[in-house]
């Protein structure tokens, strides 16, 4: 029906999102198709044309609306131009009508067309004119008409641009001829040179890394000598290792706490977005930095997050329909590179994160981490362009997609190579479903001050948040990193550091004891929104245990990092501030835990850990 009753909830906004929504899916273009299924006589030789919307690339398939769940119909006013089962083409808007607003868009009627039968169209140009569609098009005979409009429109502007370039070309042509000549003399010759030199790169490779050793140079390929690392004792504390190099490797002297680095690493080995929040100068980038000089293998990206962005492509880039190539961001370029080198670990650390809503752009990442590590896959592109890629590059070639090589590509004469340099970057580098790496971890510095979006209970829910504090109060720290110095990279094996992250945690009696103990000191913060740890808060704790040898105030750490941050609420309203103080008054006296709550307690209007 015309006039749907499940408008209830439904505004101009959230028409707009459902509709931004399918777009960014591929599921809605510029122009829909429609398929005319009733007519409604009107008054003034009008007619209501009552339609139901054809999908895109599929148009023997009808469309369902995602706010109905029912076939997706729409509606437009006309003159009496079309019949029943027409297909049209054209422009749409959002729709605005009060009684329509299920419908979600409504007809451009000025710019839609009809898409002409097959039959008429062998009536006008013959069957051969037809073949030649199919042959170049494909698809079924409602996409033979769509394919005869946009070959038309098309057309006429080709050959006004080819008539006005055609006098270049063919002075061009002569000269291309010439030097392609003078080029394809020597084409075979480098052909198997090019085939020679692609055997012989890794032998040079490894002579390259024999001489660099043999004189004694380092750089991040000498990396076989134990000479060149510290390698941990059976007895040796990871953590207490990771914090001495922190302060001596590169002469940097950084001085953190025990307690933070033991938490950062061990948050980065269970794979959750790590959160590094405190006042400006707390050296919240530079332990990222630094735990890539100190670590090995371990390679770190920092991105700078710009307060403009709104949007997923601002942080993975796009896909250009017209050039048939994908447009990469810094960030989507150091997944590229953790996927090709699965040997290191490879930390993205998004600098000041929150200058924009960080589950706009980071929307994609935070649904796809909820899944298992194996189906994390990010969408770039609709699929359909990875196919026809793939099939360009086959004609190309003359190979199927799975034997093609860059030997392939780069022996193609000078014309041909850049289209297939392009089709198979696309298709390697930039597949249209990206699983995200093993190897990768990600970690956000937040700024609190009046610049910044605040932290959504998603984004926290989501996440191990660490608080780091001013060096100039650890003196006693820097006095005993001086006594114990490390100046070699700490070695360790990247298999051994992520698998916290893809097994089932099994959990010792003393480790579920820890999560019984916090589940017990939660316990009354009932009523306080958003701060009961969740099943998911529970898995985090789990993975967060089995990645430590020893439970001693583990349990504090995790109260700190994932029950803290979690509250939220007015000092007004007196239940919720007796179930904080009687949370407070569990915890340990003395303990870091402790002495934050109480801290957050003293707000004057609210009680949160954002301050």
């Amino acid at each position: 029906m015309l006039v749907n009753e499940k408008t209830n909830g439904l505004t101009n906004d959230l028409i707009n999102e459902i509709v931004n929504r399918h777009r960014k899916e591929g599921k809605l273009g510029t122009e829909i198709m429609m398929r005319v299924d009733k007519i409604v006589s009107q008054p003034r030789n009008r007619y209501l044309y009552i339609c139901q919307l054809l999908q895109p690339g599929e148009y023997s398939d009808e469309m369902i609306n995602p706010w109905t769940d029912e076939l997706w119909t729409v509606g437009f006013f006309e003159n009496g131009i079309y019949n029943l089962g027409d297909i049209l083409v054209g422009s749409y808007g959002l729709q605005k009508n009060e009684k329509n607003l299920d419908q979600l868009i409504r007809p451009i009627a000025s710019t839609l067309v009809k898409l002409d039968h097959p039959s008429e169209l062998v009536y006008k140009y013959g069957e051969e004119f037809v073949e030649f569609l199919h042959e170049k098009f494909g698809g079924e005979e409602e996409l033979i008409g769509l394919m005869y409009k946009r070959f038309v429109e098309t057309a006429e502007k080709e050959i006004k641009e080819q008539e006005e370039s055609k006098r270049n070309i063919l002075k061009q042509i002569e000269q291309l001829s010439k030097e392609i000549d003078e080029k394809n003399k020597n084409f075979n010759k480098l052909a198997k040179d090019i085939k020679l030199e692609e055997q012989k790169k890794e032998d040079l490779e490894l002579q390259f890394m024999e001489i660099k050793r043999m004189f004694g140079l380092e750089g991040p390929e000498a990396h076989d000598t134990q000479e060149a690392f510290h390698v941990l004792q059976k007895e040796e504390d990871f953590f207490r290792a990771v914090q001495r190099g922190l302060y001596h490797i590169n002469g940097e002297n950084f001085v953190y706490e025990y307690d933070i680095v033991k938490r950062f690493i061990a948050s980065l080995r269970t794979d959750q977005l790590v959160l590094l929040t405190g006042p400006s100068g707390t050296g919240k980038s530079s332990l990222v930095h630094q735990i890539g000089e100190v670590l090995h293998p371990c390679k770190v990206h920092h991105i700078a997050v710009q307060s403009n962005w709104t949007d997923v492509q601002d942080l993975l880039g796009f896909f250009n329909p017209l050039k048939n190539t994908y447009m990469p961001t810094p960030f989507l370029q150091a997944l590229v590179d953790a996927r090709n080198d699965k040997n290191s670990l490879h930390i993205i650390c998004l600098d000041e994160m929150n200058l924009a809503h960080v589950e706009y752009y980071f929307s994609s990442l935070l649904s796809a981490r909820e899944k298992f590590p194996e189906k994390r896959f990010l969408d770039l592109y609709a699929y359909k362009f990875y196919r026809e890629a793939m099939l360009d590059l086959e004609e190309l070639i003359g190979k199927s997609f799975a034997e093609i090589t860059r030997t392939d590509v780069e022996i193609l004469d000078y014309i041909k190579r850049k289209e297939a340099r392009e089709k198979y970057e696309l298709l390697w580098d930039y597949p249209a479903h990206f699983l995200i790496p093993k190897n990768v971890r990600f970690v956000g510095t937040l700024n609190m001050d009046e610049t910044v979006k605040p932290l959504s209970p998603k984004v926290i829910d989501r996440s191990f948040i660490i608080e780091l504090d001013h060096p100039s109060k650890l003196s006693h720290v820097r006095e005993e990193l001086e006594k114990h110095p490390i100046n070699k990279k700490i070695e360790m094996d990247i298999n051994e550091f992520i698998q916290p992250a893809l097994e089932e945690p099994q959990l010792t009696v003393e480790q579920a004891v820890v999560i019984d103990t916090v589940q017990d000191w939660t316990a009354a913060l009932h009523g306080i929104p958003n701060a009961a740890m969740n099943s998911r808060g529970i898995m985090h704790m789990k993975r967060y245990l089995s990645s430590l040898d020893t439970v001693e105030g583990v349990a504090e750490e995790i109260v700190n990092s994932k029950v803290l941050p979690r509250i939220l609420f007015s000092k007004n309203e007196t239940f919720l501030q007796t179930s904080f103080e009687n949370f407070i008054a569990k915890l340990p006296e003395g303990g870091s835990a402790r002495r934050k709550a109480e801290k957050m307690n003293t707000g004057k209007r609210v009680v949160q850990y954002w301050r």
